[in-house]
């Protein structure tokens, strides 16, 4: 008996599996004969962009899915990120998410990119739960603030904070969130280091928690020692 074969339609970003006629959703495509449908087309989930005036900021655009959304709007649509604690046994890591935008630009807006930043932080701690990650409830925003320097309010106080021993891992979006400056950016993670303190920016997969990131870590220490270099060579060539 011969069967006709049957093509399924899936997002990406959907969970695969058997797709069922009539089920929410799914529409059967077929003739009016009644014969298995050829195709059940699946809504594709929108990819939605987060514009903002990258001008002076450098930035990437952040790209986000329905997940990376306000927090009004996740709870208005039934999506919750939840700050759940870590498995019994599992010792807690208290996770502060910095953010920094060097423009004021965009920053009066509901949704601008400081929370773009610390919710792809909160999305990113909460899939590290299995390792005792959770957020800290204190907000470390430095809107309109350049990263060519450490003077910055929220950067004062999340230094303070790890001086204190508030803090286990400091979590920022990129990189260049904490500073554009190597020497500096050098010299923050000196200083988590002697704190006990891990950091990772999430798009970039580098996270000194791990064995990697610590040889990326020291890699990064002799570049700036080597530009320190230059730069006290160039003075005394010039004074």
């Amino acid at each position: 008996m011969a069967t006709t074969g049957m093509a399924i339609s899936l997002d990406p970003f959907c969970p695969s599996g058997p797709a069922t006629p009539g089920a929410a959703g799914v529409t059967p495509v077929g003739s009016a004969s009644g014969r298995a449908p050829d195709r059940l087309p699946i809504p594709r989930t929108t990819l939605r962009e987060l514009e903002q005036d990258r001008q002076g900021d450098h930035g990437d655009e952040l790209e986000w899915l329905a997940l990376l959304r306000h927090s009004a709007q996740r709870e208005a649509d039934g999506v919750v990120i939840a700050h759940v604690p870590p498995p019994p046994g599992v010792m807690k890591k208290r996770c502060a998410i910095y953010t920094r935008k060097s423009t004021e630009e965009g920053l009066d807006q509901d949704f601008n990119s400081l929370d773009a930043q610390r919710e792809s932080g909160e999305t990113f701690v909460a899939s590290q739960k299995h390792e005792g990650w959770v957020v800290l409830p204190t907000r470390y925003d430095d809107g309109g603030w350049s990263g060519s320097n450490t003077e910055r309010p929220a950067m004062k106080q999340l230094l303070a904070d790890i001086e204190h021993g508030k803090i286990d891992v400091v979590v920022v979006y990129k990189i260049d969130r904490l500073s554009r400056s190597l020497i500096d950016f050098v010299g923050l993670l000196q200083l988590f280091e002697r704190k006990n303190v891990a950091f990772c920016a999430v798009t970039q997969q580098f996270s000194t928690a791990t064995p990697m990131g610590r040889l990326m870590l020291n890699i990064l220490i002799c570049f700036a020692e080597f530009e320190r270099s230059n730069t006290i060579e160039h003075d005394r060539a010039h004074s």
